[in-house]
């Protein structure tokens, strides 16, 4: 579950309470079912301007992120 969908979840309960409560079903539990959704990113840049040169890799996984950049001077 991405974190923005928390507001709308708990709004919905919040109003509908007495029908989760008739069948025993707390706000916990709606959140238990879910996962956190997670994703892996890759990214390379290349920057110019004038005489100077970079480029840039980052990579990152769940709670990882590796990171290198190289600045080149060009005349």
């Amino acid at each position: 579950m991405r974190p923005y969908a928390y507001v709308p979840i708990t709004n919905m309960y919040a109003m509908k309470k007495k029908l989760f409560k008739n069948v025993n079903m707390t706000l916990q539990d709606i959140f238990d079912d879910w996962e956190m959704e997670t994703s892996d990113n890759f990214d390379l840049s290349f920057r110019y301007s004038h005489k100077y040169f970079s480029i840039a890799l980052s990579f990152s996984t769940v709670g990882i992120m590796i990171y290198w950049s190289a600045l080149m001077i060009r005349e």
